[in-house]
């Protein structure tokens, strides 16, 4: 089903608060964490979930090793959820009409996480060139949830 034009700047308009809410992040007074620092060296490649340039700006990093899978300020951001969860029968059965819309609204926000990884592929080739030096990952701050482990298993 098609979503109604108001729906569209619905969720156009989501999308654009959420932009403009990353715009508005102040990295400016962070300070580096010296004992997260000291796990970095010169062969470390970063792949940040977070769409600011905290580990270019507070830690230095090299832009060419970091790799912001859903975007950043300055490229496209790949935002949404990623629930697949096929939503029709609850939505009939507590929103009998508007099934259709509701459903469409979920496909629209769902994040594209392939899409996002094709996006990105030349990074993750660069790892597995690598694969024999790879010694650690380290995870901070990931939640491990259900719509990124697409790029943990490509890790």
């Amino acid at each position: 089903m098609l979503l109604p034009d108001y729906m569209k700047k619905s969720i156009l308009w989501i999308k654009c608060f959420f932009n403009d809410w990353i715009n508005s992040i102040n990295i400016g007074k962070a300070k580096a964490n010296s004992r997260i620092e000291a796990l970095f060296g010169d062969d470390s490649y970063f792949l940040t979930f977070n769409y600011t340039k905290t580990l270019e700006e507070i830690y230095r990093i090299p832009s060419n090793k970091v790799c912001h899978i859903h975007g950043d300020l300055k490229t496209r951001m790949f935002f949404g959820h990623g629930d697949d969860t096929d939503y029709t029968n609850v939505y009939q059965e507590f929103a009998t009409g508007a099934e259709d819309v509701l459903a469409s609204i979920d496909r629209e926000l769902r994040k594209n996480t392939s899409e996002a990884y094709k996006k990105h592929e030349d990074f993750f080739h660069t790892l597995t060139l690598k694969e024999s030096k790879i010694e650690s990952i380290y995870f901070f701050g990931f939640s491990f949830s259900e719509v990124d482990q697409y790029y943990v298993v490509a890790v």
